[in-house]
């Protein structure tokens, strides 16, 4: 699981630049964005509300405090709720782009910490830091060691089958993940532990 590192957060809370607040924002933005359309937030709005998860998140985050493993992808998690309600009380003035039922039952269980949408919330978070590391990352492999990476850790299909799929052997398959999950943590550094 890729967590969202005391570094980056403090560096940010301590007003270290704009940089890393930069950086936060290029990673959750997108996600947040997913999440919203999923929700059935109308494209015209998405743009507005994830803004506002994001200027929540910025004023916030001095407030924020980190009390285990994947707090700040919790605690994100509660601030994008938040934002949804708060435009849900609104939206009662104005249509809405689903139906209030469906809205209120996905700000129900994306609340809940325990439910599946909450767990699909964690799997996105850390699939959405991965994405956003191996953009970083792509140009400084070969084709086929970044295919082997993600057939293996992304796929989740055994180095053997890689191996005879990619004509490679199983070494070198062990060899290309280890590789490029060493220039993930380097490149993330800061942004995950």
């Amino acid at each position: 699981m890729y967590e969202t590192p005391v570094s980056l957060l403090e560096r940010i809370r301590s007003g270290g630049g704009d940089s890393s607040w930069a950086r936060l924002d290029d990673v959750f933005q997108p996600m947040i964005r997913r999440w919203l359309a999923q929700a059935g937030i109308a494209p015209s709005d998405v743009d507005d509300i994830s803004q506002e998860v994001m200027i929540i998140t910025l004023k916030k985050l001095p407030e924020f405090e980190r009390q285990r493993t994947g707090s700040f992808r919790a605690w994100l998690r509660n601030v994008t709720v938040n934002c949804l309600r708060d435009f849900r009380k609104s939206a009662r003035r104005k249509p809405l782009a689903t139906d209030h039922t469906h809205f209120d039952q996905v700000i129900a269980e994306l609340a809940a910490a325990d439910s599946g949408l909450s767990r699909l919330w964690n799997a996105e978070h850390d699939q959405n830091l991965l994405r956003y590391l191996l953009k970083q990352v792509r140009a400084q492999f070969a084709q086929a060691t970044l295919k082997a990476f993600t057939r293996v850790v992304l796929d989740e299909r055994s180095p053997d089958e890689v191996a005879a799929e990619l004509g490679m052997t199983v070494n070198a398959v062990f060899i290309a993940k280890s590789r490029v999950l060493a220039k993930l943590r380097e490149t993330g550094a800061g942004l995950i532990e």
